[in-house]
């Protein structure tokens, strides 16, 4: 499977970790992984196989960004996009939708901050939340509850050579 993740910052964080260590986990089990963010002390740590692609993300020029991604889907017959945190949720929904191909979200502690637009409800796929207390707190509302399933933060960590 070609997986492209999205994230707008991959410099040292919680999302930032947790997307390296899950990237480096699905390379390892056999998928090609994509990863477009703006470079970060994380690209230090990722798999040699895994393609990343430097990119800054703003609000500005989210039209102009999301025919990018969807270009890049297209190059690499990407079979589905993992996006995580707010802007990059919002551009992988409509790049999702533009190219007919599935979209994650990862909720990371701020439902209501990364997923403020009706776009990211409603055109994700599965919305993924890393914590009890955020799941429970978003399946009062039914574009989220339909879709929304709880996958604690962390990965098993294989051997990396």
């Amino acid at each position: 499977m070609r997986i492209l993740y999205l994230i707008k910052d991959f410099d040292f964080g919680g999302a930032e970790n947790h997307v390296c260590d899950l990237a480096n986990a699905m390379d390892e089990l056999g998928n090609e992984i994509f990863i477009i963010s703006r470079k970060g002390s994380q690209t230090n740590r990722l798999n040699k196989s895994i393609r990343f692609t430097p990119m800054l993300m703003t609000d500005i020029l989210m039209p102009l960004q999301v025919i990018y991604i969807c270009f890049f889907i297209a190059r690499h017959k990407i079979d589905i996009i993992h996006a995580n945190k707010r802007l990059a949720i919002l551009e992988g929904s409509c790049a999702g939708k533009i190219m007919d191909i599935p979209v994650v979200a990862t909720v990371h502690g701020r439902p209501r901050y990364d997923l403020r637009s009706l776009i990211s409800k409603k055109l994700t796929d599965k919305i993924i939340f890393v914590s009890n207390r955020t799941f429970e707190a978003n399946l009062h509302t039914d574009l989220i509850s339909k879709k929304a399933v709880l996958i604690h933060n962390g990965v098993k960590m294989l051997e990396n050579n």
